[in-house]
């Protein structure tokens, strides 16, 4: 079964939608890189994850808005509205 992602500009916080890739990740032997799930910087939310993203994983389980990119080469889901990103690949770390 594929499940679609959407965007709700009224919902919070503004990763809620990225929050089902997470879980996905998660459950397929991922883990966080640090001790909490979501940071913020100046660059906006960030999820940090120890292993590289699977994300043969992620298309095959979810139909993305165009705003949301799988950016291999940074090992990253990012979107383009709210700046949230996911990476992969982070060293563990407080």
């Amino acid at each position: 079964m594929v499940t679609t992602i959407s965007f709700d500009s009224s919902t919070r916080p503004i990763y809620t939608h990225l929050e089902p890739i997470v879980d996905l990740i998660l459950q397929h032997g991922n883990e966080l890189a640090r001790p909490y799930r979501w940071g913020e910087n100046r660059s906006g939310f960030f999820c940090f994850l120890a292993k590289p993203i699977d994300f043969d994983l992620i298309e095959s389980t979810f139909v993305l808005p165009e705003t949301v990119r799988l950016v291999r080469s940074e090992g990253s889901v990012e979107c383009d509205v709210t700046w949230a990103t996911i990476k992969g690949g982070m060293a563990l770390g407080v």
